[in-house]
Parts: C-alpha cells; structure tokens; sequence
C-alpha cells in the first residue's frame, strides 16, 4: 500500500519512493503506538493505520483530479453526457 500511495500522490519516481516511505514509517509508527494504547496486536493496526492512509490519498487524488479537469459532476448526469462546468472563464 505504501507503493500505491506514493503512485497516488508524486508523478516523479524520486518523489514516489520519498512519499512511499514516509507513510511506511509514519504508518508504521502510528500503528505501533495505537497498538500500545489500545492493548492489541500492532500488525492488523498498522495495516488498518496504512489502509485509511490509502483512502486519504485516493480521496485527495480524486478530488485534485476534478480541480484541474475544473468541472464538477453530479451522479446520474454523468450516464447521460451531461456535465455542469465551474471554471470562471469569461470572454
């Protein structure tokens, strides 16, 4: 998940390996400190810890991809073609 995260976040491969371990090492160390306060096994926390990393990541991604495609779409007008246009362009 780490390597998916990065994917998501840099375009560059310099970038993608600094983001890739630096949410491996904050995942990891959140977890394990999660794990310690909660009084369960830091595994299956860490994973859970990386996994909404993941969601975050995915989230932003989707949401900055819509911000430079500068439209927003609405579910159901998609199907039919139709897409309301947000970008203050004049002229």
């Amino acid at each position: 998940l780490p390597g998916a995260i990065g994917t998501l976040c840099a375009q560059r491969l310099g970038s993608v390996t600094g983001v890739s371990v630096l949410t491996a090492v904050t995942a990891a160390g959140t977890g394990m400190q999660l794990s310690n306060f909660a009084d369960v096994p830091p595994g299956p926390v860490t994973v859970l810890v990386t996994f909404l990393l993941f969601v975050l990541a995915l989230a932003w991604r989707h949401g900055r991809d819509r911000r430079r495609q500068g439209r927003f779409s609405v579910p159901g007008l998609a199907r039919v073609g139709l897409q309301i246009n947000t970008s203050e362009e004049h002229g």
